[in-house]
């Protein structure tokens, strides 16, 4: 008898550990099917070995009109940039040099050539935070806003508890216009005007057409691209850090943001001025503090501070545009912020 019921009392504890392994299991998967979106999503972000190899081989032009009709002669199909990543057709790598200046790769992953167009505006952010908001929407959490509002450290550069990975993506994110493929040259050397007055059809300097990539079958091709800092007090990226190419809608939804990238990106407005007047726009730094800040010597060499022309002409550039005037009719004075 004893036997007996120690045999049941097994069989009753078998049926009733069942459910329970089960979901012990069911959570395990999830956890693990997680971590794979979270690495995967990190480390697509850098190219392999190899892959960097070929990109440094592969042509580091600029677009040019023998692209566009290379393309037109052998019939290629046209992608938009962002389209073709979501289609999986382009795989694209982005390396963060720093705050100015970013290096982007990009790959066909199609059996054909491919004529690949940019986008007007671009963002770059970190891949852990890119990865750690698809996390989020697999698990149904709500999500945060976009970067904006006096969320900044005093002083540029200073990371207080900050970590490269931490806190809401770690690493500052990045924006950028692909009407200007140069590298930078700006920060350092940059004079304090501004263009903003010319008429384009008389400015032979304002660029009009977006850059255009003929991309053969598995091959890379780098480039580097000027960028701008969009989240004031944040850490400055690195090389260590890996970056992923996103629409600018992800990390700002700022008209105004949206418009002064593009008048740089047109030829029309200095990077120090720019950055300026996206630090102000974007995170609402008040022009005293930004008459402070003092840049990277690696990137500024001498002038690591704003002079009082280059802050005069952002302030004057800002006020200018009629999406930043439109945030304050019937409110405060745009001129006392």
């Amino acid at each position: 008898m004893v036997a007996g019921q120690e045999a049941r009392a097994g069989n009753v504890g078998s049926r009733g550990d069942g459910p329970m392994t089960m979901h012990k299991t069911i959570r395990v998967v999830g956890f693990i099917a997680l971590g794979i979106v979270f690495h995967a999503t990190v480390f697509a972000a850098r190219p392999p070995a190899s892959q960097e190899r070929s990109g440094k081989r592969a042509e580091r032009a600029k677009s040019s009109p023998d692209d566009d009709q290379a393309a037109r002669q052998h019939d290629v199909k046209e992608v938009e940039l962002f389209e073709a990543i979501k289609n999986r057709q382009v795989e694209a790598f982005v390396v963060a040099r720093n705050f100015s200046l970013l290096t982007f790769s990009l790959r066909n992953r199609t059996a054909e050539p491919l004529l690949v167009r940019g986008p007007e505006v671009f963002a770059a952010l970190p891949a852990h935070r890119v990865a750690a908001r698809r996390m989020a929407r697999m698990r149904g959490a709500p999500l945060g806003g976009t970067s904006s509002g006096q969320r900044f450290a005093f002083g540029y550069g200073r990371t207080g508890s900050n970590s490269a990975h931490g806190g809401d993506g770690g690493s500052q994110g990045l924006g950028g216009a692909f009407y200007n493929p140069d590298p930078i040259r700006q920060l350092a050397r940059g004079g304090g005007s501004m263009d903003v007055s010319k008429d384009d059809d008389k400015d032979s300097k304002t660029i009009k057409e977006l850059p255009r990539w003929l991309l053969q079958p598995g091959r890379v091709r780098t480039q580097p691209l000027p960028c701008f800092c969009l989240e004031f007090g944040k850490p400055d990226p690195t090389r260590r850090i890996p970056y992923v190419l996103r629409p600018l809608k992800e990390l700002n939804q700022d008209p105004t943001v949206r418009e002064l990238l593009l008048l740089f990106g047109r030829k029309r407005v200095t990077q120090r001025i720019s950055q300026i007047a996206l630090w102000h726009v974007a995170n609402q730094v008040p022009w005293l503090m930004l008459a402070q800040v003092e840049l990277p010597r690696s990137q500024a060499g001498g002038r690591r501070k704003f002079s009082l022309q280059e802050l005069q002409a952002a302030r004057a550039l800002v006020m200018s545009l009629p999406s930043y005037r439109n945030r304050f009719q019937g409110g405060m004075n745009p001129g006392m912020r």
